[in-house]
């Protein structure tokens, strides 16, 4: 699949969240102790209406965040499952530091792929990060806007968005 310039940015960042997320996941194990380096990971929640989905709340775990100092953007992504279906969320903003950032597609928004079956991008919302603490510290805040899924006119409203992830790098 050929991914247009203006996208690079996006689904870069969507592509190493989504690994990272599976690296967080797979790498979690039983807490020992005290000192145990167990990755601690977070939760991500939102509700979606419209385009198949009538008000359904999807509640992630394996939420963790990034910051690409190259591209100057934060993404937190998680993952879970929807029906028998897997899912991979990313949410990205300019930076990092707390504030409300509009989504200004294709490079910040929210971004979803549902199995590898279908694919959605932003289409415009707004991110608003509460905290952003350093690495190993928490990164957390709210999201909704709409998406779009990809080759097609199907939006899709994204409400009560909330994250809450720790930050790996």
């Amino acid at each position: 699949m050929r991914i247009p310039t203006i996208h690079r940015h996006f689904w870069h960042l969507f592509i190493v969240l989504a690994f990272t997320v599976f690296v967080a996941g797979c790498g979690k194990k039983e807490a020992t102790g005290p000192d145990d380096d167990q990755i601690t990971v977070g939760t991500m929640t939102f509700t979606l209406n419209g385009g198949g989905f009538n008000n359904q709340v999807i509640t992630l775990s394996n939420a963790v965040a990034v910051y690409e100092a190259d591209e100057q953007v934060t993404g937190v992504g998680a993952r879970g499952v929807i029906g028998t279906d897997s899912i991979s969320c990313a949410v990205a903003f300019p930076g990092n530091r707390t504030g409300t950032f509009s989504w200004s597609p294709p490079d910040y928004g929210l971004g979803i792929a549902i199995g590898n079956r279908a694919f959605y991008g932003p289409v415009t919302g707004t991110t608003t990060v509460t905290s952003y603490g350093t690495v190993g510290s928490t990164v957390s805040g709210s999201f909704s806007g709409k998406i779009v899924r990809l080759g097609t006119s199907d939006t899709v409203t994204v409400s009560n968005g909330r994250f809450s992830a720790r930050r790996i790098y």
